[in-house]
């Protein structure tokens, strides 16, 4: 069967249920989402005063077109359409039975289409329609931190997600939650305010963010920690003076040395010598004849 102009279509929707004895079931769901790639089920369960399949015409078609036609028992799928080779009815059995729902296999995005279902039988005629949507769930999701965390600061964690159907839902989990903590569901991030990391500090730890839709869901994590080597602001400035004043203290005690090391270089060296004293000069022989004859006449002067 040739591709049903619109006009046509126009007039199969405008045809009037001509009896009761045919009439769609209730309760069907009007709106079906299916993830990218699976299957789909077209709700189009009806009833039917006759068990007479081969008086039963139904036609499938959306906004480009008509999709699949049966009649005599048999199927037709429509060669011009997109989804050709994709779709198909149920056995005549089944559809006798009351139910000519529309069968899409690895359906694609341009599958999503607003889908309606034709029945006729004569002398009854009525139509049911049914909304597809083929959805992504979400992937490629990534977690981060805006920058470089430093204890007491406020923190930005950050969750994408690169594909999946809209709307997403964005949900931030942890051990135990801070109280400061400011989520936006939409757009995926998590606040902290003035976050407490040091030496176990009570913020840190693993955060995991679930992006969420309807088919489907994707996880991804952070871990929050001060970066190696990372102090809080206090001990910075801490750290800071501490280390001027030590550079100081060593400049000090540097100069120091330098001038006691100079005023010592003035100071001039004294020598001590030990010098032995001089041998008495010898007498000469003609001292010592003298010498002693003054003795003698000395002696015998005195009576000896």
């Amino acid at each position: 069967m040739g591709k049903t102009k619109p006009v046509e279509v126009l007039l199969l929707v405008l045809i009037v249920t001509a009896v009761s004895g045919l009439k769609f079931r209730e309760n069907q769901n009007k709106i079906i989402k299916v993830k990218l790639g699976s299957k789909a089920v077209l709700p189009c369960l009806f009833e039917s005063a006759s068990q007479d399949t081969a008086a039963l015409d139904i036609t499938w078609l959306n906004s480009n077109g008509t999709v699949m036609t049966y009649a005599n028992g048999e199927a037709h799928p429509v060669q011009t359409s997109s989804l050709f080779g994709r779709v198909s009815l149920p056995a005549a059995n089944i559809i006798s039975a009351g139910n000519a729902s529309l069968l899409l296999e690895n359906v694609q995005l341009d599958d999503s289409n607003g889908y309606m279902c034709l029945l006729r039988q004569f002398p009854a005629s009525d139509h049911t329609s049914v909304q597809l949507e083929v959805q992504v769930p979400p992937g490629k999701v990534s977690c981060s931190l805006q920058r470089t965390v430093v204890n007491g600061d406020d923190v930005v964690l950050t969750c994408k997600s690169m594909v999946g159907s809209k709307p997403l839902k964005y949900t931030w989990s942890t051990a135990s939650m801070p109280r400061s903590a400011k989520q936006d569901m939409a757009a995926g991030t998590l606040t902290l305010r003035n976050v407490s990391l040091r030496d176990g500090g009570k913020d840190g730890g693993k955060y995991v963010c679930s992006i969420q839709n309807d088919i489907g869901t994707a996880k991804c994590s952070v871990f929050l920690a001060l970066p190696p080597g990372k102090k809080n602001k206090a001990g910075v400035i801490a750290g800071a003076v501490i280390a001027v004043l030590l550079a100081v203290l060593l400049i000090t005690c540097l100069v120091t040395w330098i001038l006691h090391r100079q005023k010592q270089s003035k100071v001039p060296e004294q020598n001590y010598e030990v010098r032995m004293d001089e041998s008495p000069p010898l007498s000469r022989p003609g001292s010592r004849a003298k010498s002693g004859l003054s003795v003698t006449s000395a002696a015998q002067t005195s009576g000896f």
